[in-house]
Protein backbone atom coordinates (compact mmCIF):
# COMPACT_ATOMS: atom_id res chain seq x y z
CA UNK A 1 0.00 0.00 0.00
CA UNK A 2 2.94 2.36 0.45
CA UNK A 3 3.50 2.05 -3.37
CA UNK A 4 -0.03 2.68 -4.25
CA UNK A 5 0.28 6.29 -1.77
CA UNK A 6 3.50 7.11 -3.82
CA UNK A 7 1.60 6.40 -6.91
CA UNK A 8 -1.10 8.83 -5.86
CA UNK A 9 1.39 11.08 -4.83
CA UNK A 10 3.13 11.28 -7.86
CA UNK A 11 0.29 11.74 -9.71
CA UNK A 12 -0.75 14.81 -7.37
CA UNK A 13 2.50 16.20 -8.10
CA UNK A 14 1.86 16.06 -11.64
CA UNK A 15 -1.41 17.34 -11.62
CA UNK A 16 -0.03 20.12 -9.66
CA UNK A 17 2.88 21.15 -11.63
CA UNK A 18 1.57 21.18 -15.43
CA UNK A 19 -1.05 23.60 -17.17
CA UNK A 20 -4.62 22.55 -15.47
CA UNK A 21 -7.50 23.77 -18.58
CA UNK A 22 -10.64 25.33 -16.42
CA UNK A 23 -13.07 25.63 -19.43
CA UNK A 24 -15.00 28.37 -19.25
CA UNK A 25 -18.31 26.79 -19.29
CA UNK A 26 -17.11 24.69 -16.06
CA UNK A 27 -17.53 28.18 -14.24
CA UNK A 28 -19.85 30.09 -15.75
CA UNK A 29 -23.00 27.91 -16.40
CA UNK A 30 -22.51 27.60 -12.53
CA UNK A 31 -22.16 30.99 -11.51
CA UNK A 32 -24.97 31.85 -14.02
CA UNK A 33 -27.39 29.31 -11.90
CA UNK A 34 -26.63 31.30 -8.89
CA UNK A 35 -27.21 34.40 -10.31
CA UNK A 36 -30.93 33.06 -10.80
CA UNK A 37 -30.50 32.28 -14.75
CA UNK A 38 -32.65 29.23 -15.62
CA UNK A 39 -30.80 26.50 -17.37
CA UNK A 40 -31.97 25.41 -21.01
CA UNK A 41 -33.91 28.64 -21.24
CA UNK A 42 -31.59 31.62 -20.31
CA UNK A 43 -28.55 29.76 -20.44
CA UNK A 44 -27.71 27.45 -23.78
CA UNK A 45 -26.78 24.21 -22.07
CA UNK A 46 -26.87 21.19 -24.17
CA UNK A 47 -26.03 18.99 -21.12
CA UNK A 48 -27.82 16.97 -18.78
CA UNK A 49 -27.88 19.57 -15.24
CA UNK A 50 -25.83 17.41 -12.58
CA UNK A 51 -22.78 18.74 -13.30
CA UNK A 52 -23.69 22.23 -13.51
CA UNK A 53 -26.16 21.99 -10.25
CA UNK A 54 -22.87 20.54 -8.37
CA UNK A 55 -20.57 22.77 -9.57
CA UNK A 56 -23.15 25.83 -8.77
CA UNK A 57 -22.97 24.19 -4.90
CA UNK A 58 -18.92 24.29 -4.89
CA UNK A 59 -18.76 27.62 -6.44
CA UNK A 60 -21.18 29.24 -4.21
CA UNK A 61 -20.07 27.78 -1.17
CA UNK A 62 -15.77 28.09 -1.88
CA UNK A 63 -15.88 31.30 -4.40
CA UNK A 64 -15.30 31.82 -7.94
CA UNK A 65 -11.47 30.98 -8.08
CA UNK A 66 -9.39 28.50 -10.21
CA UNK A 67 -8.12 27.22 -7.58
CA UNK A 68 -11.81 25.63 -6.47
CA UNK A 69 -12.19 24.19 -9.77
CA UNK A 70 -8.50 22.52 -9.78
CA UNK A 71 -8.90 20.94 -6.40
CA UNK A 72 -12.58 19.63 -7.60
CA UNK A 73 -11.21 18.27 -10.50
CA UNK A 74 -8.50 16.39 -8.80
CA UNK A 75 -10.70 15.12 -6.28
CA UNK A 76 -12.09 13.05 -9.34
CA UNK A 77 -9.01 12.23 -11.19
CA UNK A 78 -7.61 10.71 -7.41
CA UNK A 79 -10.73 8.71 -6.83
CA UNK A 80 -10.19 7.68 -10.90
CA UNK A 81 -6.75 6.51 -9.64
CA UNK A 82 -8.17 4.52 -6.91
CA UNK A 83 -11.00 2.93 -8.68
CA UNK A 84 -8.26 1.79 -11.65
CA UNK A 85 -6.56 0.27 -9.15
CA UNK A 86 -9.26 -1.58 -7.03
CA UNK A 87 -10.76 -2.95 -10.58
CA UNK A 88 -7.00 -4.27 -11.76
CA UNK A 89 -6.72 -5.85 -7.99
CA UNK A 90 -9.58 -7.86 -8.70
CA UNK A 91 -8.99 -8.55 -12.52
CA UNK A 92 -5.38 -10.28 -11.73
CA UNK A 93 -5.56 -10.85 -7.72
CA UNK A 94 -1.92 -9.44 -7.80
CA UNK A 95 -0.84 -6.04 -6.23
CA UNK A 96 2.34 -5.66 -8.37
CA UNK A 97 -0.20 -6.17 -11.58
CA UNK A 98 -2.97 -3.31 -10.01
CA UNK A 99 0.41 -1.56 -9.92
CA UNK A 100 1.01 -1.49 -13.38
CA UNK A 101 -2.40 -0.53 -14.62
CA UNK A 102 -2.01 2.09 -12.29
CA UNK A 103 1.06 3.28 -13.48
CA UNK A 104 -0.01 3.33 -16.94
CA UNK A 105 -2.97 4.74 -16.40
CA UNK A 106 -0.62 8.16 -14.10
CA UNK A 107 1.67 8.63 -16.63
CA UNK A 108 -1.28 7.85 -20.22
CA UNK A 109 -3.79 10.67 -18.70
CA UNK A 110 -1.75 13.37 -18.00
CA UNK A 111 -0.29 12.83 -21.76
CA UNK A 112 -4.21 12.80 -22.66
CA UNK A 113 -4.51 15.92 -21.20
CA UNK A 114 -6.22 14.67 -17.69
CA UNK A 115 -5.29 18.04 -15.93
CA UNK A 116 -8.59 19.49 -16.52
CA UNK A 117 -12.17 20.39 -15.03
CA UNK A 118 -14.72 18.64 -17.78
CA UNK A 119 -17.38 16.06 -18.27
CA UNK A 120 -15.39 13.60 -18.84
CA UNK A 121 -13.23 13.76 -15.67
CA UNK A 122 -16.02 13.72 -13.26
CA UNK A 123 -17.76 10.91 -15.65
CA UNK A 124 -14.54 8.41 -15.46
CA UNK A 125 -14.70 7.19 -11.47
CA UNK A 126 -18.57 5.86 -11.99
CA UNK A 127 -17.66 4.43 -14.92
CA UNK A 128 -15.09 2.42 -13.82
CA UNK A 129 -17.17 1.36 -10.66
CA UNK A 130 -20.04 0.74 -12.87
CA UNK A 131 -18.35 -1.78 -14.85
CA UNK A 132 -17.05 -2.53 -11.33
CA UNK A 133 -20.08 -3.55 -9.98
CA UNK A 134 -21.43 -5.20 -13.41
CA UNK A 135 -18.63 -7.80 -13.27
CA UNK A 136 -19.12 -8.69 -10.19
CA UNK A 137 -22.74 -9.13 -9.86
CA UNK A 138 -21.84 -11.53 -12.76
CA UNK A 139 -19.05 -13.24 -10.84
CA UNK A 140 -21.19 -13.68 -8.20
CA UNK A 141 -24.28 -14.18 -9.59
CA UNK A 142 -25.38 -11.48 -7.20
CA UNK A 143 -28.47 -9.37 -8.47
CA UNK A 144 -27.97 -6.80 -6.12
CA UNK A 145 -24.45 -5.75 -7.95
CA UNK A 146 -26.97 -4.94 -11.00
CA UNK A 147 -28.56 -2.17 -9.14
CA UNK A 148 -25.45 -0.45 -7.31
CA UNK A 149 -23.26 -0.92 -11.12
CA UNK A 150 -27.16 1.13 -12.41
CA UNK A 151 -26.54 3.84 -9.83
CA UNK A 152 -23.38 4.52 -11.02
CA UNK A 153 -24.01 4.15 -14.67
CA UNK A 154 -26.58 6.36 -13.64
CA UNK A 155 -24.46 9.50 -12.95
CA UNK A 156 -21.98 9.44 -15.96
CA UNK A 157 -25.57 9.96 -17.72
CA UNK A 158 -26.88 12.29 -15.73
CA UNK A 159 -23.26 14.09 -16.76
CA UNK A 160 -23.50 13.75 -20.16
CA UNK A 161 -25.49 12.03 -23.05
CA UNK A 162 -22.42 10.03 -24.16
CA UNK A 163 -22.09 7.40 -21.45
CA UNK A 164 -25.14 6.23 -23.32
CA UNK A 165 -22.52 4.12 -25.53
CA UNK A 166 -21.73 2.35 -22.39
CA UNK A 167 -25.21 0.94 -21.69
CA UNK A 168 -25.39 -0.78 -24.77
CA UNK A 169 -22.99 -3.42 -24.01
CA UNK A 170 -24.22 -3.39 -19.97
CA UNK A 171 -28.07 -3.97 -21.08
CA UNK A 172 -27.54 -7.13 -23.61
CA UNK A 173 -24.94 -8.94 -21.64
CA UNK A 174 -27.14 -8.47 -18.41
CA UNK A 175 -29.40 -9.96 -20.66
CA UNK A 176 -27.70 -12.80 -22.08
CA UNK A 177 -26.11 -13.46 -18.96
CA UNK A 178 -29.19 -13.62 -16.93
CA UNK A 179 -31.77 -14.35 -19.21
CA UNK A 180 -34.32 -12.15 -17.17
CA UNK A 181 -36.21 -8.35 -18.14
CA UNK A 182 -36.23 -7.83 -14.66
CA UNK A 183 -32.47 -7.68 -13.88
CA UNK A 184 -32.10 -5.43 -17.10
CA UNK A 185 -35.02 -3.35 -15.64
CA UNK A 186 -32.92 -3.39 -11.98
CA UNK A 187 -30.18 -1.92 -13.83
CA UNK A 188 -31.82 0.79 -15.75
CA UNK A 189 -34.52 1.60 -12.83
CA UNK A 190 -31.46 4.57 -10.99
CA UNK A 191 -31.51 5.92 -14.78
CA UNK A 192 -34.98 6.22 -15.36
CA UNK A 193 -35.29 7.65 -11.92
CA UNK A 194 -32.50 10.18 -12.25
CA UNK A 195 -34.27 11.69 -15.45
CA UNK A 196 -37.53 11.75 -13.87
CA UNK A 197 -36.04 13.66 -11.25
CA UNK A 198 -34.85 16.11 -13.76
CA UNK A 199 -38.24 16.74 -15.45
CA UNK A 200 -39.73 17.36 -12.16
CA UNK A 201 -36.99 19.93 -11.84
CA UNK A 202 -37.95 21.59 -15.64
CA UNK A 203 -41.76 21.08 -15.04
CA UNK A 204 -41.15 22.97 -11.93
CA UNK A 205 -39.52 25.78 -13.26
CA UNK A 206 -41.18 25.73 -16.51
CA UNK A 207 -38.46 24.74 -18.60
CA UNK A 208 -39.70 20.97 -19.60
CA UNK A 209 -39.74 21.75 -23.26
CA UNK A 210 -36.07 23.49 -23.54
CA UNK A 211 -35.14 20.56 -21.04
CA UNK A 212 -36.45 18.25 -23.90
CA UNK A 213 -35.03 20.50 -26.51
CA UNK A 214 -31.48 20.93 -25.22
CA UNK A 215 -30.79 17.86 -23.81
CA UNK A 216 -32.40 15.18 -26.30
CA UNK A 217 -33.44 17.16 -29.60
CA UNK A 218 -30.96 19.80 -30.58
CA UNK A 219 -27.70 17.72 -29.32
CA UNK A 220 -28.60 14.33 -31.04
CA UNK A 221 -30.40 15.31 -34.75
CA UNK A 222 -29.49 19.21 -35.46
CA UNK A 223 -25.84 20.30 -33.81
CA UNK A 224 -24.28 17.10 -35.78
CA UNK A 225 -25.54 19.02 -39.18
CA UNK A 226 -23.66 22.18 -38.31
CA UNK A 227 -21.03 23.09 -39.96
CA UNK A 228 -17.78 23.48 -37.64
CA UNK A 229 -19.45 20.66 -34.97
CA UNK A 230 -17.70 17.64 -36.66
CA UNK A 231 -14.13 17.63 -35.70
CA UNK A 232 -12.04 14.68 -36.87
CA UNK A 233 -8.50 13.72 -35.19
CA UNK A 234 -5.23 15.19 -36.48
CA UNK A 235 -2.45 13.38 -37.71
CA UNK A 236 -0.41 14.37 -34.52
CA UNK A 237 -3.31 13.34 -32.95
CA UNK A 238 -3.20 9.77 -34.12
CA UNK A 239 0.21 9.56 -33.77
CA UNK A 240 0.32 10.67 -29.79
CA UNK A 241 -2.39 7.68 -29.10
CA UNK A 242 -1.18 4.74 -31.78
CA UNK A 243 1.57 3.83 -29.60
CA UNK A 244 -1.33 3.62 -26.75
CA UNK A 245 -3.55 0.96 -28.98
CA UNK A 246 -0.21 -1.10 -30.21
CA UNK A 247 0.65 -1.86 -26.40
CA UNK A 248 -2.74 -3.22 -25.66
CA UNK A 249 -3.32 -5.32 -28.56
CA UNK A 250 -1.81 -7.81 -27.36
CA UNK A 251 -4.27 -8.37 -24.63
CA UNK A 252 -7.13 -9.23 -26.87
CA UNK A 253 -5.09 -12.39 -27.05
CA UNK A 254 -5.68 -13.35 -23.31
CA UNK A 255 -7.68 -16.17 -21.83
CA UNK A 256 -9.10 -14.21 -18.95
CA UNK A 257 -12.13 -13.87 -19.36
CA UNK A 258 -12.49 -10.30 -17.65
CA UNK A 259 -9.95 -8.75 -20.21
CA UNK A 260 -12.38 -9.25 -22.54
CA UNK A 261 -15.48 -8.29 -20.93
CA UNK A 262 -12.75 -4.97 -20.39
CA UNK A 263 -12.41 -4.61 -23.92
CA UNK A 264 -15.85 -4.84 -24.91
CA UNK A 265 -16.42 -1.72 -23.14
CA UNK A 266 -13.15 0.34 -23.75
CA UNK A 267 -14.47 -0.29 -27.47
CA UNK A 268 -18.04 1.65 -26.87
CA UNK A 269 -16.14 4.39 -24.70
CA UNK A 270 -14.05 5.27 -27.41
CA UNK A 271 -17.72 6.93 -28.59
CA UNK A 272 -16.90 9.60 -26.22
CA UNK A 273 -14.14 10.83 -28.90
CA UNK A 274 -16.01 10.22 -32.04
CA UNK A 275 -17.98 13.35 -33.02
CA UNK A 276 -15.68 15.93 -31.64
CA UNK A 277 -12.41 14.99 -31.05
CA UNK A 278 -10.18 15.93 -28.34
CA UNK A 279 -7.37 13.75 -26.66
CA UNK A 280 -8.91 14.43 -23.11
CA UNK A 281 -12.37 12.66 -24.46
CA UNK A 282 -10.69 9.59 -24.98
CA UNK A 283 -9.95 9.44 -21.13
CA UNK A 284 -13.05 7.03 -20.17
CA UNK A 285 -11.03 4.65 -23.13
CA UNK A 286 -7.58 5.19 -21.51
CA UNK A 287 -9.29 4.33 -18.23
CA UNK A 288 -10.36 0.71 -19.64
CA UNK A 289 -7.50 0.31 -22.02
CA UNK A 290 -5.28 0.23 -19.04
CA UNK A 291 -6.76 -2.31 -17.01
CA UNK A 292 -5.56 -4.61 -20.03
CA UNK A 293 -1.83 -3.97 -20.09
CA UNK A 294 -0.83 -6.48 -17.52
CA UNK A 295 -2.88 -8.96 -19.75
CA UNK A 296 -0.57 -7.62 -22.57
CA UNK A 297 2.56 -7.67 -20.81
CA UNK A 298 1.73 -11.67 -19.59
CA UNK A 299 1.05 -12.33 -23.58
CA UNK A 300 4.17 -11.12 -24.84
CA UNK A 301 6.88 -11.91 -22.27
CA UNK A 302 7.19 -15.89 -23.70
CA UNK A 303 7.80 -14.30 -27.31
CA UNK A 304 11.23 -12.66 -27.12
CA UNK A 305 10.66 -10.63 -30.31
CA UNK A 306 7.10 -9.58 -29.16
CA UNK A 307 8.23 -8.92 -26.13
CA UNK A 308 10.99 -6.91 -27.21
CA UNK A 309 8.87 -4.73 -29.79
CA UNK A 310 6.46 -4.30 -26.91
CA UNK A 311 9.21 -2.62 -25.23
CA UNK A 312 10.69 -0.68 -27.80
CA UNK A 313 7.01 0.94 -28.53
CA UNK A 314 6.70 1.45 -24.76
CA UNK A 315 10.43 3.44 -25.17
CA UNK A 316 8.50 5.33 -27.65
CA UNK A 317 5.75 6.15 -25.70
CA UNK A 318 7.68 7.46 -22.54
CA UNK A 319 9.77 9.64 -24.89
CA UNK A 320 6.10 11.37 -26.37
CA UNK A 321 5.13 11.35 -22.51
CA UNK A 322 8.37 13.11 -21.50
CA UNK A 323 8.33 15.21 -24.42
CA UNK A 324 4.17 16.81 -24.20
CA UNK A 325 4.67 17.28 -20.46
CA UNK A 326 7.64 19.26 -20.44
CA UNK A 327 5.98 21.40 -22.86
CA UNK A 328 3.13 22.05 -20.28
CA UNK A 329 5.48 22.43 -17.27
CA UNK A 330 4.46 24.97 -14.94
CA UNK A 331 2.40 26.35 -17.31
CA UNK A 332 -0.67 29.27 -16.21
CA UNK A 333 -4.05 27.94 -15.73
CA UNK A 334 -5.65 27.48 -19.41
CA UNK A 335 -8.70 30.13 -19.86
CA UNK A 336 -7.36 32.14 -16.66
CA UNK A 337 -3.74 33.70 -17.17
CA UNK A 338 -3.21 36.59 -15.11
CA UNK A 339 -3.98 38.89 -18.32
CA UNK A 340 -7.31 37.46 -17.81
CA UNK A 341 -7.60 38.26 -14.55
CA UNK A 342 -6.06 41.94 -15.11
CA UNK A 343 -8.88 42.22 -17.92
CA UNK A 344 -11.42 41.15 -16.08
CA UNK A 345 -10.91 43.62 -12.94
CA UNK A 346 -10.93 46.81 -15.68
CA UNK A 347 -14.20 45.42 -17.03
CA UNK A 348 -15.33 45.07 -13.60
CA UNK A 349 -14.93 48.58 -12.64
CA UNK A 350 -16.43 49.88 -15.96
CA UNK A 351 -19.65 48.10 -16.15
CA UNK A 352 -19.77 47.59 -12.55
CA UNK A 353 -24.31 47.22 -12.01
CA UNK A 354 -24.70 47.06 -15.79
CA UNK A 355 -26.01 44.44 -18.32
CA UNK A 356 -23.50 43.17 -20.33
CA UNK A 357 -23.06 41.64 -23.91
CA UNK A 358 -19.79 39.64 -25.00
CA UNK A 359 -19.57 39.05 -28.51
CA UNK A 360 -17.13 36.30 -29.22
CA UNK A 361 -15.37 37.07 -26.25
CA UNK A 362 -13.93 35.22 -23.05
CA UNK A 363 -17.08 34.55 -21.12
CA UNK A 364 -15.11 33.57 -17.86
CA UNK A 365 -14.60 37.48 -17.41
CA UNK A 366 -18.48 36.81 -16.42
CA UNK A 367 -17.86 35.06 -13.37
CA UNK A 368 -14.29 36.38 -12.54
CA UNK A 369 -15.43 40.06 -12.44
CA UNK A 370 -18.90 39.27 -11.55
CA UNK A 371 -20.82 40.23 -14.11
CA UNK A 372 -24.52 39.74 -15.13
CA UNK A 373 -24.71 39.06 -19.04
CA UNK A 374 -28.07 39.54 -20.90
CA UNK A 375 -30.54 36.48 -21.50
CA UNK A 376 -30.57 34.34 -22.91
CA UNK A 377 -27.14 33.72 -22.84
CA UNK A 378 -24.86 31.33 -25.61
CA UNK A 379 -21.19 30.58 -25.85
CA UNK A 380 -21.32 31.46 -29.49
CA UNK A 381 -20.59 28.34 -31.29
CA UNK A 382 -22.91 28.43 -34.77
CA UNK A 383 -24.45 25.13 -33.37
CA UNK A 384 -25.90 26.79 -30.48
CA UNK A 385 -26.69 30.25 -31.91
CA UNK A 386 -28.10 28.59 -34.98
CA UNK A 387 -30.64 26.74 -33.25
CA UNK A 388 -34.60 28.47 -32.86
CA UNK A 389 -34.96 31.65 -32.13
CA UNK A 390 -31.95 32.44 -30.02
CA UNK A 391 -30.40 34.88 -32.30
CA UNK A 392 -33.47 36.79 -32.56
CA UNK A 393 -34.08 37.02 -28.33
CA UNK A 394 -30.61 37.83 -28.15
CA UNK A 395 -31.30 40.95 -30.13
CA UNK A 396 -34.42 41.91 -28.42
CA UNK A 397 -32.64 41.54 -25.11
CA UNK A 398 -29.92 43.75 -26.37
CA UNK A 399 -32.33 46.36 -27.72
CA UNK A 400 -34.00 46.61 -24.28
CA UNK A 401 -30.80 47.15 -22.82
Amino acid sequence: MIILAIFLLLHVFLLTQLKFTLWPEMMVYPYLVNKGFLLFKDIVNPYPPLLTLFLALIFKVFGYEAVVGKITAWIFIIATDIAVFYFAKIIYKKLTLALVSLFFWVILSVYLEVNGLWFEQVSIPFLILGVLFLDRAFKLKNNSRLVISGIFFAIPLAIKQTAFWLFIPAVFLIFLKTQKIENVIRFLAPSVFIYLMFLIYAYSLGIQKEFVDWVFVIPLFVMGRTEGFVQTPTAGQIIRILPIILLAIPAIFSKNKQIKFVLIFFLFSLFYGVVRFELFHLLPSLAFLVLTIPASLMVVRKRSLAFMGWFFVFGLLLGLVVKFTAVDWHKETRFFEPSMLDQSRQISQRASGQKVYIQNGPDQILAIANLTPIKPWAIQFPWYLENGDLQARTIESIKKE
